[in-house]
């Protein structure tokens, strides 16, 4: 299965690791190269991909400009995913390699203390995982995932009498600026907690949400959480990612064809305005949206492929499964008969003994 996900074709993001011998082609088929020095360890995008002579050839973007077509074999692919929030375990985080050889060395620490972090995707780097760390909306680097605190949601209802008197509410997460009012709780819930870091979020009376310390509620708890990685559902979840993201593009380029168009109509309502460049604009738009739908109806029916495959598979298993029962069942009925017949031998003998004991 996870061959299969390798395989299909949509917008990858990787961090570009490949060995300086190598070139770009501009073209498939074509003796005009450019070097790939200048893009080690960079973010490129590998806009789609094709087989090629036997080879799996990606076409490499950075930022906006397309670079051309080249083998990856080195390079790291960056495994997307809904944005999740952690918080850094301090007495643990290090500065790492990789970010030095991507060019971010700075005071990662000071600028993660006491913050919820967004994290955004995952890369495999020297066989652990690293989490791309995002602040709002800015980059931080990647980051060992064992340094990072999950924050876990939870449903756990506390009665005010089991709550500690010393228990004090803050409006940040790193336990800053406590509440100063006095707070009159009718009810009170944990909604997430920051394991590692003991540190808990609550709803007071159902509209006011706090953090405290969680060493001071009564014991909550949860199941255990770890950053194992399941390679099947890091490619699913890059897929749908990406999906979403085209789909995202398509939208923001069809509100542009859209407002264009309507730019157009009203300046052809003024006498001696050319709308030449501005109709070359939008049919240059159209051609961007056209792609973009294709690029999306291709990923939607890989897919549904892989889905249909995959219900095909449940479907056989449950069939295997059901077989498999049956003749459990089978072996449990003979079993039955069986040991009902070595009964009655047993009877039997013990009747032929009798019966041959009376005749002495």
């Amino acid at each position: 299965m996870i061959d299969k996900l390798k395989e299909y074709n949509y917008t990858k993001l990787y961090i570009f690791l490949e060995n300086n011998d190598k070139k770009f082609v501009k073209r498939l088929n074509s003796d005009e190269v450019i070097d790939v020095d200048e893009y080690q360890y960079k973010i490129v995008t590998s806009v789609t991909q094709k087989d090629h002579e036997g080879r799996k050839m990606h076409l490499i973007q950075y930022e906006d400009k397309k670079i051309g077509w080249i083998e990856l074999e080195d390079s790291m692919q960056i495994f997307r995913f809904p944005a999740k929030s952690y918080q850094v375990i301090e007495n643990k985080f290090q500065p790492n390699i990789l970010n030095e050889n991507m060019g971010m060395s700075k005071d990662f620490i000071s600028h993660f203390k006491g913050k919820l972090l967004k994290i955004k995707s995952l890369v495999e780097f020297n066989d652990e995982i690293y989490f791309s760390v995002f602040i709002k909306t800015k980059f931080h680097g990647f980051h060992k995932a064992e340094y990072f605190d999950p924050l876990i949601e939870v449903e756990k209802e506390i009665e005010p009498e089991e709550l500690n008197e010393s228990l004090e509410f803050y409006k940040f997460s790193n336990l800053t600026q406590e509440e100063s009012e006095v707070i009159d709780i009718d009810k009170l819930k944990v909604t997430a907690i920051l394991k590692q870091n003991k540190i808990a979020k609550v709803l007071v009376n159902g509209s006011l949400s706090y953090w405290v310390d969680l060493s001071k509620l009564p014991k909550v708890n949860i199941a255990e959480n770890n950053n194992s990685v399941i390679q099947s559902d890091i490619y699913y979840d890059d897929i749908i990612y990406s999906i979403n993201d085209e789909r995202n593009k398509t939208k923001e380029i069809l509100k542009s064809v859209l407002s264009a168009k309507e730019f157009v109509s009203n300046k052809k309502k003024i006498p001696g305005v050319s709308s030449v460049s501005d109709q070359f604009k939008i049919e240059e738009l159209n051609e961007e949206l056209k792609r973009y739908k294709n690029d999306n109806l291709d990923l939607s029916r890989q897919v549904n492929k892989l889905y249909n495959e995959n219900k095909l598979t449940i479907k056989r298993l449950e069939h295997q499964l059901a077989y498999k029962q049956r003749l459990e069942e089978q072996r449990d009925r003979y079993k039955s008969r069986m040991t009902l017949v070595e009964e009655k031998l047993r009877d039997l003998d013990e009747k032929y003994k009798n019966l041959k004991n009376s005749k002495k």
